[in-house]
C-alpha cells in the first residue's frame, strides 16, 4: 500500500454536482455544503473528524502548456503529516507525485489564499512515487507534492481534514478511519 495515497469507493456521489467545480477557473475556497453531498460530510462528522474547509484547485490546460506540471509544494508551513479527502475530475493521465529533498535543502516560504505554504525546487527534489488518480482519493498533503502531465483539464476538489480540535488528521489514523471505502485500484508509476 501506498505511502501517499489511497482510492476510496463511497457509496453515494461525492459532489451535489459536478459542474460547480468544473465551472471554476481559479484557486477558490467554499463552504462544504455548497459543493460536497451530505453523505459524505455526514460520514465525516460520524467517524469523529471535522471537514471545516474545502478548496477547488483547477488545473487548466493553456495555464500549464509551458511545463505542464504545478510547482512542487508543502500545503500548510510546518506540518510534514496531513491527510486531505481529495475528489480529482481528471480529463487526461495527470499524474500527482510526491517528494523528498535532496540533502538537506528546506525549500522556501510561499503562500496562497489559503496559507503559508513551501514551495520547492524541482532540481532540489527527488521524486518518490507518482500515481494517476481520479475521483475519491486520501492523499497526504504533509509531503512535498505536486501534479504533472498536465495535458488536459483537471480539476482538484480538497477537503482540509481536521480532528475536532483544528489539528490535522494524520495519515495512519486516516487511513484507519477511512478503511471500509478502500478502492485501490490505482498502479504507482514509482515506489
Amino acid at each position: 500500500m501506498s505511502l501517499y495515497h489511497k482510492k476510496l469507493k463511497f457509496d453515494s456521489d461525492f459532489l451535489i454536482d459536478e459542474s460547480l467545480v468544473t465551472a471554476v477557473s481559479v484557486f477558490t475556497k467554499f463552504k462544504p455544503e455548497e459543493i460536497i453531498n451530505k453523505d459524505i460530510l455526514n460520514f465525516i462528522k460520524n467517524i469523529g473528524i471535522q471537514a471545516p474547509l474545502v478548496l477547488v484547485q483547477p488545473y487548466l490546460k493553456l495555464s500549464f502548456s509551458a511545463f505542464k506540471r504545478s510547482p512542487i509544494h508543502l500545503d500548510d508551513v510546518g506540518i510534514y503529516d496531513q491527510t486531505n479527502l481529495n475528489y480529482v475530475i481528471d480529463r487526461g493521465n495527470a499524474y500527482n507525485n510526491w517528494y523528498i529533498p535532496i540533502g538537506d535543502y528546506q525549500g522556501y516560504s510561499s503562500s496562497n489564499t489559503v496559507a503559508q505554504t513551501v514551495s520547492y525546487d524541482q532540481r532540489q527534489m527527488s521524486l518518490v512515487e507518482s500515481a494517476h488518480l481520479t475521483e475519491s482519493c486520501l492523499i497526504q498533503a504533509g509531503t512535498p507534492h505536486n501534479v504533472s502531465n498536465l495535458d488536459q483539464d483537471r480539476w482538484c476538489v480538497i477537503i482540509k481534514l481536521r480532528q475536532l480540535n483544528g489539528e490535522p488528521v494524520l495519515w495512519h489514523d486516516a487511513t484507519r478511519l477511512f478503511d471500509r471505502f478502500h478502492a485501490d485500484t490505482t498502479t504507482p508509476m514509482y515506489n
